[in-house]
């Protein structure tokens, strides 16, 4: 039998490919449409084309591209607080990595830090100019 991913002879009754880790789909399978994915942890492809990873559990998440907020992270390095932008630019220049791994929920999670120093920056910046200009009035 051939995987159909990587083209490799495996041995009937494989499940799964030793070379590439695919599924194994035997022609008997393919043609009749008993071949059914296991369902911890595989994906699945909806109706509208997005891409969802299911869990035993019954949860599921999406697998969209989260935005990864650097525009955030630059604007309040610029006008606002310098070390807390730069922090959430680094976070920010991570999640396309983690997404192309493969590591969506991290990914998200480090979009969702970028985006939160951002607004700590911002806010620690905005806190910063009215201080100032108190003081500077008096």
């Amino acid at each position: 039998m051939k995987c159909v991913n990587c083209n490799s002879e495996v041995a009937d009754g494989t499940k799964f490919c030793p070379y590439c880790g695919s599924p194994m789909i035997s022609q008997q399978q393919s043609q009749h449409g008993q071949y059914q994915q296991p369902q911890h942890g595989q994906y699945q492809q909806p109706q509208h084309g997005q891409y969802q990873q299911s869990y035993a559990s019954g949860n599921s998440y999406s697998t969209d591209k989260p935005d990864n907020n650097m525009i955030w992270g630059i604007l309040c390095t610029v006008f606002c607080c310098i070390p807390f932008g730069v922090y959430s630019i680094i976070l920010a220049s991570k999640v396309n990595g983690l997404y192309n791994s493969g590591n969506y929920e991290e990914a998200q999670k480090m979009a969702n830090e970028a985006k939160k120093w951002a607004i700590i920056g911002a806010a620690v910046g905005l806190v910063s100019f009215i201080l100032y200009a108190l003081t500077a009035a008096l």
